[in-house]
């Protein structure tokens, strides 16, 4: 499944200091969190433009920060 992938990046930030990680696919929003992926509908803000702190990343930078996360 492809998957698209956000990081929370507030101003002065970088994508590897995110607090939050989250992907979409087909609708459905996770976020990840204590190691495992989890149900998220209410990121759906990215899409709309409402939550503008969130940037577009690829997901070999989202593996990078998986892996600082755990």
């Amino acid at each position: 499944m492809k998957y698209n992938y956000y990081a929370y990046v507030p101003i002065g930030k970088n994508a590897m200091e995110t607090t939050c990680l989250v992907r979409h696919s087909k609708g459905v929003f996770e976020e990840f969190r204590n190691g495992e992926w989890l149900n998220a509908p209410q990121f759906f803000s990215i899409l709309v433009g409402k939550n503008d702190d969130f940037e577009s990343i690829t997901e070999e930078d989202a593996k990078k920060i998986m892996k600082i996360m755990i």
